[in-house]
């Protein structure tokens, strides 16, 4: 009789255990599943980030191409010493009218008619 409650007491010493360890693990499991978890998230989000960042230099890139392409044109050349120094050919006037907003508008113009022409097209941009 003692010796079958020993082996009971055993037996249930050694379901415990193996309770205990079977938790413990399934536990331990389930916490490295969540940090894995967690670091496949931020990574994903990173990865998002630098998709968007490569975007924007691809086409950043696109642009300072074709501006190197733009510097040996000649017309490159004459709108931007036109645009940035205010030069203008023999025979054209340079009409600069300021909007509301403050904004500049710099038409040049060959011949007086257009002048005119231009200065009652403003006008009429004003009452539309």
């Amino acid at each position: 009789m003692k010796k079958r409650i020993k082996e009971e007491t055993e037996t249930k010493i050694f379901s415990a255990i193996l309770i205990f360890l079977f938790l413990s693990i399934t536990g331990i499991l389930f916490y490295s599943n969540y940090g894995v978890s967690k670091k496949r998230q931020q990574l994903l989000a990173k990865i998002s980030s630098l998709k968007q960042e490569i975007e924007i230099l691809q086409t950043r890139n696109t642009d300072l191409k074709q501006g190197v392409t733009d510097i040996g044109d000649d017309v490159y050349w004459e709108q931007r010493i036109r645009e940035e120094l205010g030069y203008k050919k023999p025979g054209e006037t340079m009409v600069v009218m300021i909007n509301e907003e403050g904004e500049i508008n710099e038409e040049t113009i060959e011949n007086k008619d257009d002048i005119w022409k231009s200065f009652i097209g403003e006008i009429r941009g004003l009452f539309e």
